[in-house]
């Protein structure tokens, strides 16, 4: 496939200092891809810079959401494209985006790579192992998903920081999907500043053992579930947001 099979789908929210930098790389690196752009009533000028890059993007509109989710599954409804790619505005393509790209083909498969962790000034993370996603999750930015996905299985609300992690769960428990890792890194994703990466998701946690029960084997819920369940009560025990 060409990247004009592949969509991006941006949520943004008062990002005027960041959105420009994100845009400029999708059109240095993915100029011919559809992009789409969900804006939470943004009032500092991000819909003013929005406009200016009409040429670039498809279609974006702005209104209210409930959260990062939310505002992706509002812009999910307009991609027509077999692939999605997810990128914040705050996140900057790399030149192995194209190269990524021109492997993702296949819609039995949820194609990934690698994203520069800036904060931590290292790669992430190499090819996954079902009890790796157990334990950690693969960065929303590296994964090329296939459109389809999301009719049978959207981003759970429940879940406002975490919700990738649990599709990404998900996926890998479907018989008839493949996750395919492409050597590649192709975002530099910022893990200073954003939601998911500086917070804890309560809910999240606290169902992580579940989940774990749910989309993998036993073993992953005794590896890891068991002292994360213990972990996320006795952080809640002590008050710790």
């Amino acid at each position: 496939m060409t990247s004009e099979d592949i969509s991006i789908v941006m949520a943004t929210r008062n990002v005027r200092g960041d959105l420009d930098g994100a845009l400029d790389s999708i059109e240095a690196f993915a100029p011919d891809c559809p992009l789409y752009v969900w804006d939470a009533r943004s009032t500092d000028g991000t819909q003013e810079l929005l406009k200016q890059h009409d040429p670039l993007i498809t279609r974006w509109e702005s209104g209210e959401d409930t959260g990062i989710y939310d505002a992706f599954q509002k812009a999910l409804q307009w991609v027509e494209t077999p692939f999605v790619y997810f990128l914040g505005a705050d996140d900057r393509l790399r030149s192995d985006w194209r190269m990524v790209a021109e492997e993702v083909h296949d819609t039995s498969k949820v194609y990934y790579s690698d994203v520069w962790l800036c904060g931590k000034n290292k790669r992430y993370n190499g090819e996954f192992s079902q009890m790796d996603l157990a334990r950690t999750n693969i960065c929303q930015q590296a994964i090329f998903y296939p459109t389809h996905i999301f009719t049978k299985h959207p981003f759970c609300m429940d879940y406002p920081l975490q919700a990738d992690w649990e599709l990404n769960m998900w996926c890998q428990a479907q018989k008839d999907l493949e996750l395919s890792y492409v050597d590649g890194c192709v975002c530099d994703f910022n893990d200073t500043s954003g939601s998911s990466s500086t917070s804890y998701d309560q809910v999240f946690n606290r169902d992580y053992p579940r989940l774990l029960r749910r989309y993998f084997p036993f073993q992953a819920f005794v590896t890891y579930g068991v002292i994360a369940g213990l972990a996320h009560h006795t952080r809640k025990f002590r008050g710790v947001s």
